[in-house]
């Protein structure tokens, strides 16, 4: 990709660190002289892990995957933090409703930053027959449905 070479396929033995680095310098001399990818030899048609061409079976495979996890991730979530949590803080007794979601949704954040650099490190460095990110992206939904089955459960006071 960054070498100007259309087509020419890496050596899987480069390293990853000098195929980035030299995708970035690409990248970088296209948005300095404001052309395009295409205008400098690079061909944004290939893979960036592999260098080759993804065939229209993949390209669909990746479309209904984006449209599955944005509709799928979004719609618990939205539900959850709009109606489901509100409720659940506002029938405890001795609890404001809007510190509670604050501070959960702070320490959310919080979570979110560490974790998303860990299992984008951990993801990155997996190689899953079915693709890297897959098992991943499986893992984290079954986790998350088992959290929000465990929130709508009824709390128990002693």
């Amino acid at each position: 990709m960054g070498n100007g070479n259309k087509g020419q396929r890496r050596n899987p033995a480069e390293g990853v660190g000098a195929r980035v680095g030299e995708d970035i310098k690409a990248m970088a001399s296209a948005d300095e002289t404001g052309g395009a990818a295409a205008d400098r030899g690079i061909d944004a048609n290939l893979a960036p892990d592999t260098g080759r061409r993804l065939n229209n079976a993949e390209k669909v495979r990746f479309a209904i995957g984006f449209v599955l996890v944005s509709l799928l991730w979004a719609a618990p979530f939205t539900m959850g933090s709009g109606v489901l949590l509100p409720q659940i803080f506002n029938s405890l007794h001795g609890v404001s409703a809007e510190a509670a979601l604050g501070t959960m949704n702070s320490i959310g954040c919080v979570f979110a930053l560490v974790a998303n650099v860990v299992f984008g490190a951990l993801s990155d460095m997996s190689r899953f027959r079915v693709g890297k990110r897959t098992p991943w992206i499986v893992l984290g939904g079954i986790i998350g449905a088992l959290g929000f089955c465990w929130l709508s459960s009824p709390i128990r006071s002693p």
